[in-house]
């Protein structure tokens, strides 16, 4: 899947992880991204669920791109849709 950053507009997504000292870190994902991580308009998604029942191999390639789009708190417009990863594990 190609990185259509400069196509559409993006999505914010708060990342809460399992960490003691999590940040909770915003991340910028393009529109097939984020549609593919909240399927069916869900405001919520858990690594966990996702992996069990998505696409592995896009969701690691989706994961790997959004990782790179790293938005400081300070610049984030808007509240963004949270993404539970690693949490309790």
């Amino acid at each position: 899947m190609q990185d259509k950053s400069t196509e559409s507009p993006m999505k914010n997504i708060q990342i809460i992880d399992g960490a003691d000292n999590s940040v909770f870190d915003i991340f910028a994902a393009a529109e097939e991204e984020f549609s593919l991580i909240f399927a069916d308009g869900h405001d919520v998604a858990f690594i966990d669920e996702l992996m069990a029942s998505g696409p592995e191999s896009e969701l690691d390639d989706a994961f790997n791109r959004i990782w790179t789009r790293r938005i400081p708190h300070a610049r984030c417009n808007g509240y963004p849709r949270h993404s539970f990863f690693r949490v309790g594990s």
